[in-house]
């Protein structure tokens, strides 16, 4: 099995998506806004994001680790920038995505999220893969994010992101789940874990 640093599973290298993440371009202006976000979470403008995260039991060590941010983001539904938390992909040094939450009362279920243009999601929170004994595959960015504060000590877990983006991440986790004896998978629908 292919390994990384003392001896933790490598993610698969696959071609899938977008390549406009590889620009140099993309990658200095995706930097510089998630720089900006995670700044900004920590400020008392960040106020609303760090409301949000505590609300769902997220601690701020846990929100440093995935270099979680604030920021206003283009809603793509409305069509204007509103509040958001921003959910890093990463690969190493390289930012692969960059998934907007949006937070505020008058968000509805299905405008909740978006992201910046020419991403390639495929497995969210891979940088934390620490080679434990077991992986846990699940939907939300956020809920992996809870996972791991709660029991990182035990499995790594990854998210596979948004029900639209299953069948892309369908070949990473497989691969992924292969370095593990034991994989549990979570997800909203049942037959999306089956899947």
């Amino acid at each position: 099995t292919p390994t990384g640093k003392m001896g933790v599973p490598k993610a698969p290298e696959r071609k899938a998506g977008s390549s406009t993440w590889k620009a140099p371009v993309w990658q200095r202006d995706a930097r510089q806004f998630l720089d900006t976000a995670t700044l900004r979470l920590a400020l008392p403008e960040g106020a609303p994001g760090r409301d949000y995260l505590v609300r769902r039991g997220i601690l701020p060590a846990t929100w440093a680790a995935y270099g979680l941010g604030y920021a206003d983001a283009w809603h793509p539904r409305r069509q204007k920038k509103l509040p958001a938390l921003i959910l890093p992909w990463k690969k190493g040094d390289k930012i692969k995505a960059l998934q907007y939450r949006f937070i505020g009362d008058d968000i509805a279920h299905g405008e909740r999220f978006g992201q910046k243009a020419g991403v390639e999601r495929t497995l969210f929170g891979v940088d934390l893969l620490a080679g434990r004994p077991a992986l846990i595959l699940v939907e939300g960015e956020l809920n992996a994010v809870s996972i791991w504060q709660a029991a990182s000590d035990l499995v790594d877990v990854v998210s596979f992101g948004p029900e639209d983006n299953i069948d892309r991440a369908t070949p990473y986790m497989q691969t992924l789940a292969s370095n593990y004896h034991r994989v549990i998978v979570w997800a909203d629908k049942p037959e999306l874990a089956l899947h």
